[in-house]
C-alpha cells in the first residue's frame, strides 16, 4: 500500500533541534580570523566589522538545499526504524506562510506492509485512542480538522483498510514512534553530514568581501586584506605582507 502522507517524529524546522543555527559557524570562523576553504586564506576577517560577516554568511546560507536534505534524511531513517514501512519517498518540504499554530512538515510518499501496518493499528486501540484525544481535541488557540477517537477514523477508514486522507496514515505512524519512544531528538542524531557549514555558498561570501576591500581601498585605507604568507604580496599596497 502507498500513501501520500506527512513523515511522522519530524517537528519541523522552527523553534526545533532542526533550526538551522549558524551561530557555531560564525564563532569559528571569527575565531580563526579565516574563511574555512584554502582558495579563501587570504581574506583576513579581522579587518571587516563582526555585523558585515554575520550578514554575509547568513544571506548566502543555502536554506533550500539544507531543508531538502534534512527531508530526505529523515524519510530515510524513519523507513529504517519501522517494521511495517517499506520505504519512503520525499518529496518536498510544506512551510506555513506564520509560524503561529503549526510547524513545517515534510510531504512523502509512504509505502507499508498494509497487512502488518493494520494488525498492529487494530492491537493498540487505546494507544491511539489516547493519541488521537491529546493531538487532535479542538482548545484555545487549536481547531482540529479531524475526529480524536478512534471508532470515529475505524468508521472513516472501513475498519483501517482504506486511508483517503493524506493525514491519517501520518498521524497513526507518529502514533507507533512514540509508543517506541523514537523522538524528535532520536531522528536528528540519526542524520549524517549535517554540518551547517557545508550549506554556506562561501564563495560568494568572499567575492563580497573582496569587493568590500576593494571600496575602502578606493578611500585610501590600505592593507584591508592580506596575506598569511609574508613572501606573497598585499592585495591592496602592492607590498609583502610585513613590510
Amino acid at each position: 500500500m502507498k500513501a501520500k502522507t506527512w513523515c511522522p517524529v519530524f517537528p519541523g524546522f522552527y523553534g526545533t533541534q532542526f533550526d538551522y543555527d549558524l551561530e557555531n559557524e560564525l564563532y569559528e570562523i571569527k575565531s580563526n580570523g579565516r574563511l574555512p576553504y584554502e582558495e579563501h586564506k587570504e581574506i583576513d576577517l579581522t579587518k571587516f566589522d563582526e555585523s558585515v560577516i554575520n550578514d554575509l554568511v547568513y544571506d548566502n546560507f543555502m536554506w533550500d538545499e539544507w531543508k531538502n536534505e534534512v527531508g530526505r534524511q529523515c524519510c530515510l531513517v524513519i523507513a529504517d526504524n519501522c517494521d511495517f514501512i517499506k520505504s519512503i519517498k520525499y518529496e518536498r518540504i510544506c512551510s506555513p506562510r506564520e509560524y503561529n499554530f503549526v510547524n513545517d512538515s515534510i510531504d512523502c510518499e509512504i509505502e507499508l506492509d498494509k497487512r502488518a501496518f493494520r494488525n498492529w493499528i487494530l492491537k493498540n486501540e487505546n494507544l491511539i485512542d489516547n493519541y488521537l484525544h491529546e493531538n487532535l481535541t479542538s482548545r484555545d488557540g487549536f481547531m482540529s480538522f479531524h475526529p480524536n477517537n478512534f471508532e470515529a477514523w475505524e468508521a472513516m477508514t472501513d475498519k483501517f483498510k482504506t486511508f483517503s486522507k493524506p493525514y491519517y496514515v501520518g498521524a497513526l505512524l507518529d502514533c507507533y514512534f512514540q509508543s517506541i519512544e523514537f523522538d524528535a531528538w532520536m531522528l536528528r542524531d540519526s542524520l549524517t553530514d549535517m554540518n551547517e557549514g557545508c550549506y554556506v555558498n562561501y564563495d560568494k561570501v568572499a567575492e563580497k568581501l573582496l569587493e568590500i576591500a576593494e571600496e575602502e581601498n578606493e578611500e585610501g585605507v590600505e592593507e584591508v586584506i592580506i596575506y598569511n604568507d609574508p613572501n606573497q604580496m598585499n592585495l591592496f599596497t602592492n607590498k609583502k605582507s610585513g613590510e
